[in-house]
């Protein structure tokens, strides 16, 4: 029998959001948010994953951390 998902499977999901393409679209920062059940709260960090290698980098981790952008020159 398999087990119905509850509220608290919720709280093991991460969501990206607000992605922003480097001008050149060799790069891709965004805001990935979390749950942290312990404070009652949504956490944010800003990440940066190249379009060709893959491999995600935290780059901040803070409350403040949303809306990425890029300058018109990267």
């Amino acid at each position: 029998m398999t087990r119905r998902p509850g509220i608290d499977d919720l709280y093991a999901f991460e969501f990206p959001e607000q992605l922003a393409i480097s001008p050149d679209g060799r790069r891709i920062a965004y805001v990935l948010r979390t749950a942290d059940r312990a404070q009652d709260e949504d956490t944010r960090s800003l990440w940066l994953v190249g379009t060709e290698d893959g491999e995600p980098r935290r780059l901040t981790r803070g409350p403040a951390d949303l809306a990425p952008a890029w300058s018109p020159d990267g």
